[in-house]
């Protein structure tokens, strides 16, 4: 009439959903070799397991909202929300550099709000420069940004960026530059919304 709770732990490289099947018995003498010649009275348990979803978003915090100057220094803040239930790995943000435009202070902070704000490493890959926003120090390196089951408060599911752009005469008034985020499930796969293209407001 007695019971144990067990706890079953288990690495995981794929999304897919699976089931595993679970043996229980009593009295036996050892661990079974073989669960089907299994000796004893036994109960047979489905555990059923889905990846948990995850979603990455990016809220404008700070653009410009009227003409600016060339050669001005222009804020710019964004934050990378985790929006679902799953803990998003290896978060990355990246920019569309236009001719003329600089960028200049790049800094995440982690948690929003912490005032944790640090440089991080970055690649460029021809007009494109992608910021590596898991080196931050404060970054969870093994589980990740949590979701909305894991996360404290909705703070620690955002990872605020912000930089410095100035414009040189090479700098064409009223483009619009573009920037993404991407991030990957626990799993292995992206999470929803990487590399989903945003356009900025027009800089005029």
């Amino acid at each position: 009439g007695l019971f144990k709770d067990y706890r079953i732990s288990f690495t995981y490289n794929n999304c897919n959903f699976t089931n595993l099947t679970i043996y229980g018995g009593w009295n036996c003498a050892d661990f079974p070799t073989d669960p089907d010649a299994y000796t004893c009275s036994k109960e047979t348990l489905v555990l059923s397991f889905n990846p948990a979803i995850s979603e990455i978003e990016i809220i404008s915090v700070q653009q410009p909202s009227a003409s600016i100057n060339l050669c001005d220094n222009t804020l710019y803040q964004f934050d990378v929300n985790n929006a679902q239930v799953g803990n998003v790995v290896n978060n990355t943000f990246s920019l569309n550099v236009l001719p003329g435009m600089n960028i200049n202070a790049f800094e995440v902070e982690y948690p929003k709000g912490s005032g944790n704000w640090s440089s991080v490493p970055f690649t460029t890959s021809g007009t494109i420069v992608t910021y590596d926003l898991f080196q931050h120090p404060n970054y969870p390196a093994l589980q990740g940004i949590p979701g909305t089951v894991n996360a404290l408060n909705n703070n620690q599911r955002k990872i605020s960026v912000r930089f410095n752009m100035t414009t040189d005469c090479s700098f064409i008034s009223g483009s619009k530059f573009k920037f993404s985020a991407n991030a990957n499930r626990l799993c292995g796969t992206p999470a929803i919304g990487s590399d989903i293209i945003i356009q900025s407001v027009k800089n005029d």
